[in-house]
């Protein structure tokens, strides 16, 4: 009796194991029917094509723009209600003719798989391949059937593509664009395009989206009769949390840019040996402070007339103690008035920008450059500098200018003794100010301060 027991109870397991792919299976057709219908709402047409697979199911599609402009107004739409700050972008594209949009996008066409367990909670990858060009580019096409030769076997072979990932959740986590190495021939001549690694990750943790946008290699080249080109950039990364406008931060790298072309009577070369920037903001203690810095080395340009170089460029930005609740009136009043230009609000941002200044501001600026050579050579420049607004009792409706009292701004300059040379021969200032400047060794250092409207250099007042 206990073995009949356990046989009937492991028979019941055994069915419902065997079950539950068909039961998940069900539910996902009913999922994607659902979508189905909310995108067919929103100018696409979804197509079912076919369906495999038990345990792991695979089901394939087709994917189209029918209505351009329902389409356009559903991105738009979404894009807003997440970033209220896109609502004047919105606004505009909204405003263009309808029969544009249809133009541009009208029957842009996609093969699409969706791909998932049908017996475990996973993750659900889409992936989409391009297969239709728009309908006003197929029409083109279709009288130049030399490049519709090149371009067609692209889309019948789906190289055009990228997969997204959705978690359980049914939140995107990354999109992956599929590796392209393709090299068209064409009547005029041969264009190559080799590019891998591309790929987007998301993330959202408390409200804070954080992502990883990743480009390993892009490649893409010309070369016919009158034109050769190469563009080539290597190692981008950008990795970001994103809270709102005010609360956010980035780290962005390049390792490297590449830009050659050519053409019968002009050359031009451009490299770049790699690019820095971080950036944050955020509100704290009801004020809110941003910062920036960027490093750029080994500029290099050349063309026929003239050619420009840049060993290093670092520069840094930091503004704090600037009051979070208006700032953040600032960015509403200003996105209202760009909606509705005739609707009076300059006042409103007047008396906003007043209130920033009442309340005071800190903000740090500093830059510096070796060896520029170009239209203007310098060999070595740093500039170090401070304004500072602080707390006051200003109103812009009685002298504006009187906000320029206000000012107490501190700078170092300091620059190559070479380099004064070279910027005293442009005849920017006066011969005196210049002769004003402490010798340090190699270098000349002017500390300059700006206080209740008065300028000094190395504590002489400047007429």
């Amino acid at each position: 009796m206990s073995s009949t027991k356990y046989l009937i109870g492991g028979g019941v397991v055994i069915a419902a194991l065997a079950l539950t792919p068909l039961y998940i299976s069900s539910r996902v057709d009913a999922k994607l029917d659902e979508t189905k219908r909310f995108l067919e709402g929103h100018g696409f047409k979804q197509e079912m094509l076919s369906k495999s697979g038990y345990v792991n199911g695979t089901r394939t599609f087709t994917l189209e723009i029918d209505d351009a402009a329902k389409v356009r107004d559903f991105i738009l739409d979404t894009l807003v209600a997440k970033n209220p700050q896109y609502a004047i972008l919105a606004q505009g594209l909204t405003q263009e003719d309808d029969a544009d949009i249809r133009e541009v996008l009208g029957g842009l066409s996609f093969k699409g798989e969706v791909v998932c367990s049908h017996l475990l909670p996973s993750d659900v990858t889409v992936s989409l391949a391009l297969a239709k060009l728009p309908r006003s580019v197929q029409e083109s096409l279709s009288q130049n059937p030399d490049v519709a030769k090149v371009l067609n076997p692209i889309f019948d072979k789906g190289a055009l593509a990228f997969s997204m990932i959705f978690g359980s959740a049914e939140r995107l986590k990354s999109v992956a664009m599929k590796d392209i190495k393709e090299e068209l021939a064409m009547k005029e001549g041969t264009v190559q395009i080799d590019t891998s690694g591309n790929a987007l990750t998301l993330h959202e943790r408390a409200g804070v989206m954080q992502g990883v946008l990743g480009i390993q290699k892009q490649l893409f080249g010309v070369n016919a009769s009158d034109l050769t080109l190469q563009s080539r950039l290597e190692n981008l990364r950008y990795t970001f949390d994103y809270k709102d406008d005010l609360n956010n931060k980035g780290d962005f790298s390049l390792g490297s840019y590449l830009l050659s072309i050519k053409e019968p009577y002009s050359t031009l070369n451009m490299s770049l040996g790699g690019m820095k920037i971080m950036s944050s903001a955020e509100e704290s203690n009801k004020q809110w402070n941003a910062k920036a810095e960027y490093a750029l080395n080994g500029l290099n340009a050349a063309s026929n007339a003239e050619s420009v170089s840049l060993e290093t460029l670092n520069a840094t930005l930091a503004l704090k103690g600037v009051d979070a609740a208006t700032i953040k009136k600032l960015q509403n009043d200003y996105n209202r008035l760009m909606l509705a230009p005739q609707g009076g609000g300059e006042q409103a941002l007047v008396g906003d920008v007043s209130e920033l200044i009442r309340h005071g501001l800190k903000l740090d600026f500093n830059v510096g450059l070796k060896n520029m050579r170009g239209v203007l050579a310098l060999k070595d420049v740093t500039l170090t500098s401070t304004l500072q607004i602080s707390q006051n009792d200003f109103d812009a409706n009685s002298n504006p200018l009187s906000a320029v009292t206000l000012l107490d701004v501190s700078a170092k300059f300091k620059l190559h003794k070479d380099d004064r040379t070279t910027l005293e021969a442009l005849n920017l200032t006066a011969p005196s100010d210049f002769a004003l400047g402490k010798a340090e060794g190699d270098f000349f250092v002017y500390d300059i301060a700006f206080k209740k409207g008065v300028l000094s250099v190395n504590d002489q007042a400047i007429q």
